[in-house]
């Protein structure tokens, strides 16, 4: 099985990036609930599991709108922005 290297960088005002390894893919949606702190996941997400209204986040580069999305590259880059949170 490949290694599948993510980078997901969060507003230095809310939380701290990461970098991990993964075996194998998963959805944004559990790479970022598995790799950033409750507070971060709180921001970034509704109750519902979508994406904040004011949450911008892009994978590669791309806009995503989805939290179903699935990782389909051995590099990525989760980046989400927040308006106003700084950072």
């Amino acid at each position: 099985m490949n290694e599948i290297n993510v980078s997901v960088s969060v507003p230095k005002a809310i939380g701290e990036s990461s970098k991990i390894t993964m075996f194998g893919t998963d959805s944004v949606f559990n790479i970022i609930t598995n790799n950033t702190s409750s507070d971060v996941y709180e921001r970034i997400f509704t109750n519902e599991r979508k994406f904040n209204r004011f949450v911008l986040v892009y994978l590669n580069g791309e806009r995503i709108k989805e939290p179903s999305t699935m990782l389909s590259n051995i590099n990525n880059e989760i980046d989400i922005i927040i308006p106003m949170a700084g950072g």
